[in-house]
């Protein structure tokens, strides 16, 4: 079993602009200057990880604190069987990779992170 613990700091971003690549606080309700409206421009952590074949791994163990605007990722997964179910070739190295790019987009700072492998090795 692998076992996957990331907490976050109080007072995270909760979107990620994608066209500015960029974190931010909050998706803007009205139109730009120019008349352009941008919030389809935006996505939330969820949508962000949807289109990789490990968000839907760690889609499962993912929550957002909105009083406080912090994540948490924790839980415990076999990952061969998740391949199996899931028809992929996901490794804890895709996970890893992952995760670090998550934690670059939306600009997470953890006070608590690790990645566990079936040997209890760390992989973070």
């Amino acid at each position: 079993m692998y076992r996957i613990k990331f907490i976050s700091e109080p007072n995270q971003k909760e979107w990620y602009d994608i066209i500015d690549k960029l974190a931010c606080d909050e998706v803007p309700d009205y139109p730009l200057e120019d008349g352009t409206d941008k919030s389809g421009d935006f996505l939330d952590i969820r949508d962000y990880i949807s289109s990789e074949d490990w968000g839907n791994l760690i889609d499962g163990f993912l929550e957002f604190d909105y009083q406080t605007k912090s994540y948490k990722i924790e839980g415990e997964f076999n990952l061969e069987n998740y391949n199996e179910e899931w028809e992929t070739d996901v490794d804890v190295y895709d996970i890893e990779s992952g995760l670090r790019n998550l934690t670059d987009c939306f600009e997470i700072h953890w006070k608590e992170s690790s990645l566990l492998d079936e040997d209890g090795e760390e992989q973070w």
